[in-house]
């Protein structure tokens, strides 16, 4: 609740991420499979505006994905999208996604 709080008064709180926290997240997250080697359902949700994680990187590494099902969905907004509207394509990507997967 606090947190939600704090993007309700700064829509940028969620915009810039520490020195620390960048690197622990480039040391410590190490996925156990490589991307060529991912076989599962994958659905990734982009935000366009994303400056702690852009969008260039993220098609990058979903390129790579080996799944016949895999989707990539974008929309506008920032890491944390702060309007109704994205959060509601948001979920029209993941509701068509699932439904799809599990025909």
């Amino acid at each position: 609740m606090e947190f939600n709080n704090l993007l309700k008064t700064d829509p940028q709180a969620g915009t810039l991420i520490s020195l620390r926290g960048a690197c622990s997240l480039v040391t410590q997250s190490k996925p156990d499979l490589k991307h060529e080697e991912y076989e599962k359902p994958v659905l990734v949700c982009q935000p366009e505006h994303d400056k702690m994680t852009p969008s260039y990187y993220t098609k990058k590494t979903f390129g790579k994905i080996k799944s016949s099902q895999k989707e990539y969905c974008s929309f506008s907004g920032a890491h944390f999208p702060t309007e109704k509207h994205t959060y509601q394509k948001w979920a029209e990507c993941v509701d068509s996604f699932i439904k799809r997967i599990v025909k």
